[in-house]
């Protein structure tokens, strides 16, 4: 369910609208009471899995649009040409925090 949370989340966001998003603090904050207000409530759904199923779905969709919009706002501040590049070191960068 976290995998197709996180696939399913950046396909929520309009292309045209990413620029309004990425600068909205109260839709990031929203989100991301989302992200921690379903893992925070995730306890109650014991007896009840397919709720828990769903709560961590809608979990890692509002952590995924977070992070879409955090990457479009990093990226943004970049001149085109070099968007690649910083996207590719972004990438990398992660990866070698996930290994530690």
């Amino acid at each position: 369910m976290r995998s197709l949370g996180q696939l399913c989340g950046p396909l929520l966001l309009d292309a045209s609208k990413l620029q309004r998003y990425s600068t909205n603090n109260r839709l990031l904050l929203m989100y991301l009471c989302g992200y921690i207000g379903n893992y925070f409530l995730l306890p109650l759904s014991a007896g009840f899995p397919h709720a828990g199923l769903v709560m961590i779905f809608s979990a890692h969709m509002a952590s995924n649009i977070v992070f879409a919009l955090g990457t479009f706002g990093l990226l943004k501040n970049f001149p085109e040409n070099q968007v690649a590049k910083v996207s590719a070191m972004t990438w990398r960068g992660q990866m070698i925090l996930k290994r530690l």
